[in-house]
């Protein structure tokens, strides 16, 4: 299918790109004031991630693994914000963004209905309901829901916020986005087999998850989930799924929901092969010995030019 018979959009969407009217949300929806949040905003664009770690360590929590108190520290948290905030607007995620909308858009997905899990404020919800999808956008923090129905609302865009997965209909949805989830959660495979109810056959799962940053700047990934970094036999036997695409370094993957006779529309070209392959062999390294892949992955954000050039000023 020609993507050049599509409206463009760009991935970094307006909200992002416009500090005089972010800022002010913000500051609206935490309860915190404009200078404070200008403040913790630059803090995260200077020192990406920080804020999700900052506060992690002063509630005492202990880092890398499940429990009752991590569950609490996401519902309560307004940390977060500035690292997805931060995060959205780099280069490298708005380049992962536009990749999955292309991918779609030339896979039998130009519009359809699309569930995207955790995420966060709607940064992706709003950019694929801008490009004409029907979104449904899903989210445990309350604040998150909060922040991105104000954002849906702000620009007119018709996006249904699910309060639980529950209230969606099995096999309802053309694609499926679980972007930087996994790594968060008690059993991966559990999440995956959930999400994965929800497609139809032939439809689409996206997953990217980093599973191999865990570093006191992610203190919220969990330990116990290193062990699937570099690999996706897991989420094919977990999902029902056939691995179809993606980048290397699984920034995203994405896999097709299986049809009755075990078979996929589309396959992976050697080249995607060749790429995924060598992307695996480095991150099951990084999960054995992460200091490496980790110390560029923090220079990259640091030294991001997007990233630097949206900063805002005192």
């Amino acid at each position: 299918m020609n993507t050049d018979s599509f409206p463009t959009v760009n991935p970094l969407i307006p909200p992002l790109a416009d500090n005089d009217y972010l800022i002010p949300l913000i500051a609206e929806m935490t309860g915190v004031d404009v200078c404070n949040v200008t403040e913790r905003l630059i803090q995260e664009h200077l020192h990406c991630p920080h804020s999700v770690a900052e506060a992690f360590y002063a509630k005492k929590l202990t880092p890398y693994v499940w429990s009752d108190d991590l569950l609490t520290f996401y519902e309560e948290t307004d940390s977060f914000i500035y690292g997805i905030v931060a995060w959205n607007r780099s280069q490298v995620k708005c380049v992962m963004r536009q990749w999955m909308l292309d991918f779609l858009r030339s896979h039998d997905v130009p519009y359809g209905r699309v569930l995207i899990c955790g995420d966060g404020i709607g940064i992706d919800s709003f950019f694929f309901a801008q490009a004409g999808y029907d979104v449904v956008f899903y989210e445990v923090s309350r604040l998150g829901q909060k922040m991105g129905k104000r954002l849906f609302d702000d620009y007119g865009l018709r996006v249904q916020i699910a309060d639980s997965l529950e209230t969606l209909g099995a096999g309802s949805f053309d694609a499926v986005l679980s972007l930087d989830v996994l790594e968060h959660v008690p059993s991966p495979p559990d999440n995956v087999s959930e999400l994965s109810r929800y497609l139809k056959q032939g439809g689409l799962f996206v997953v990217s998850a980093p599973f191999y940053a865990v570093h006191p700047k992610w203190p919220t990934h969990l330990k116990c989930n290193r062990k699937y970094s570099g690999r996706t036999n897991w989420i094919s036997k977990a999902g029902d799924l056939n691995l179809v695409g993606g980048r290397m370094l699984a920034n995203p993957l994405v896999f097709q929901k299986r049809f009755e006779d075990g078979k996929s529309t589309f396959a992976l070209s050697w080249l995607s092969r060749c790429s995924l392959g060598f992307g695996n062999i480095l991150l099951r390294l990084s999960a054995t010995f992460p200091n490496p892949i980790l110390h560029i992955v923090l220079t990259m954000h640091r030294y991001d030019k997007q990233l630097r050039r949206l900063r805002p000023v005192k």
